[in-house]
């Protein structure tokens, strides 16, 4: 029989092969994950960081910064770096591409040190539209695959989950920043 301080032990060791399992591409490299995170801005901005932040949020017009009841960091997942550039890359289409995403809605976007800051309910906007776009393109490349070889036509429907799953995890992240009064950090 086995000891629950056993079972918690397998049970450890299975979580962190699964997580290192996870972090590993198909020829066993290590991939780079980012995380898709929510807390307060010290964890990514210092305190002068945050005071040129304010102002460039009166500039912009924007509401005071809301304060948070629970400013405990809570990490919604992992992604992979490459994809979760790609997905920038289309939201920099629509002028919201940014590594924190404050819990409140402004037009604009300020600049801090390394650091696009924008809005919560802004980027919930625009993620509506590209759950569409996203599901049209799923559409368009299932009645394309056809003409691929298999090989190809996984990698592509491997790509457009991990695409669907950062949509997934930016929109989850929104929603819960908004209601959190925290920040989406990336």
């Amino acid at each position: 029989s086995v000891s629950e301080s056993e079972s918690e032990s397998v049970s450890e060791s299975v979580s962190a092969l699964a997580r290192e399992l996870t972090t590993v591409d198909a020829d066993c490299t290590q991939k780079d994950m980012a995380s898709i995170e929510i807390g307060p801005l010290s964890e990514r901005l210092g305190d002068e960081e945050i005071i040129e932040l304010v102002n460039g949020l009166e500039e912009l017009g924007a509401p005071r910064l809301p304060h948070a009841s629970d400013d405990s960091l809570s990490e919604l997942g992992e992604v992979d770096d490459g994809v979760l550039a790609a997905f920038l890359e289309r939201l920099d289409a629509y002028d919201i591409a940014c590594e924190i995403y404050l819990p409140m809605e402004f037009d604009g976007r300020v600049e801090v040190g390394d650091f696009r800051i924008g809005s919560a309910a802004a980027l919930l906007g625009i993620l509506e539209e590209l759950k569409d776009e996203i599901e049209e393109e799923k559409d368009e490349d299932e009645e394309e695959s056809e003409d691929e070889d298999e090989e190809e036509e996984d990698y592509e429907n491997l790509a457009k989950g991990n695409l669907k799953l950062v949509w997934k995890l930016l929109y989850e992240g929104a929603r819960s920043a908004l209601d959190r009064h925290l920040p989406l950090l990336l």
